[in-house]
């Protein structure tokens, strides 16, 4: 899968239960059933064993930089006590080889001052999972009793907050799925005014060519086009939509074009480490295909090397390293790369296609050209994508 790379990115399934039940689960409700066998928590044993594993991983690659982000189910449900072992754990084999970055994503019910403390201590980067007001946010993400978790949230959010303000965490990000069947507006101002979030990443309902909704895929188009409309109308740099902030810095200097488009051609390994140790890619494709779930790899008897050379690899970067001519052609592929991968996934089982939000990227790489190209010239950032593209 890879030849020469200088990080990882570890997805590390904590816990394989979570105490809400989002309709829209692609790790429960995916088609993915094998929580149902693993262990609900990993255990200490399996955690040195994931530690040794990626030490030594990080040893026989070489690599500059490690990052393990602890995610579910919801992560904080290990518990504290666990929780703080298993950062140490995780230390004390790695960080003398490599650079480690922990972060987690959880839904934020259960964050409290003790938890806020070993968030510090161990500088854990958060991810919040929310969806906007109450009356939308409550639609999808409740409870196992079907209650609202809006509320629950919103009490981390101001422990959270409390905590930023005393410098015991920088600060921290939302994750947001979008729902075309409500208003961007509302969400947007929600996210950007009322709760001054600091970085909102939108996420596309979960959708490849084995699903295609061609009117799904229209109507999301429209709402991310009005979260474009407001984000450049707010003009806030402090206020990052990576969706939309990450293509702008690539389009606004050669050097972050020609950085975008090497990060593309030299993809960083993202993969998932199961509760029972198992070694998977990026969690949002094991629903897609046993052949991404069942690899055979394990922490406990697997070598890193080996398994970022295993098979099913190239059939999930076939759009970067072999691009079909829609992307191969497209004057966007060197600040796109086709987008990603559980989007173009298709009934051949592979991830070869386009996105299915491709006409979605589009336009906003188009709108996104408007802004900059008074800026710094047409001709230039024509340039500027081309040698992006051919680079890519």
């Amino acid at each position: 899968m890879v030849a020469n790379t200088d990080a990882v990115y570890v997805v590390l399934k904590v816990a394989e239960v979570c105490n809400l039940d989002c309709k829209y689960c692609f790790f429960f409700y995916g088609g993915d059933d094998s929580y149902k066998t693993a262990p609900s928590y990993i255990s200490e044993d399996l955690i040195r064993d994931t530690a040794k594993f990626l030490a030594d991983g990080a040893r026989s690659l070489d690599l500059s930089e490690l990052h393990i982000s602890f995610h579910g189910g919801e992560p904080l449900m290990l518990g504290k006590r666990r929780f703080e072992a298993m950062c140490a754990i995780l230390h004390e084999h790695i960080s003398p080889v490599t650079t480690l970055e922990l972060s987690m994503q959880t839904n934020g019910v259960l964050i409290d001052e003790e938890w806020i403390d070993l968030l510090s201590a161990y500088e854990v980067g958060i991810g919040l999972s929310l969806d906007g007001p109450k009356h939308i946010n409550d639609v999808d993400r409740v409870d196992k009793r079907g209650r609202g978790s809006f509320d629950s949230v919103m009490e981390g959010i101001r422990q959270l907050d409390a905590a930023t303000e005393k410098g015991l965490l920088p600060g921290y990000s939302f994750n947001c799925v979008m729902n075309p069947d409500y208003r961007a507006e509302e969400i947007f101002d929600f996210f950007a005014n009322e709760l001054h979030a600091r970085s909102l990443d939108l996420l596309f309902p979960i959708m490849d060519w084995t699903d295609y909704d061609a009117d799904q895929a229209r109507r999301v188009g429209t709402h991310v086009e009005t979260y474009l409309r407001l984000w450049l109308e707010k003009n806030d740099p402090q206020f990052r939509i990576p969706l939309f902030s990450r293509t702008l810095g690539a389009m606004l200097s050669d050097k972050g074009a020609m950085s975008y488009a090497h990060a593309l051609k030299n993809i960083i390994p993202t993969f998932s480490i199961r509760s029972d140790g198992s070694l998977c890619p990026d969690d949002a494709l094991t629903p897609k295909s046993k052949a991404f779930r069942n690899t055979g790899y394990h922490v406990s008897e697997s070598r890193l090397a080996d398994f970022l050379k295993a098979e099913f690899w190239p059939d999930i970067h076939a759009a970067h390293k072999a691009p079909c001519d829609d992307c191969r052609n497209c004057k966007w592929f060197g600040v796109c790369g086709g987008g990603p991968a559980e989007q173009r996934f298709s009934e051949d089982g592979d991830c070869s296609s386009k996105s299915t939000y491709c006409d979605v990227r589009k336009s906003v790489f188009g709108q996104l050209y408007d802004q900059v190209a008074p800026v710094i010239g047409e001709s230039v950032l024509d340039g500027r994508l081309e040698k992006a593209r051919t680079a890519a």
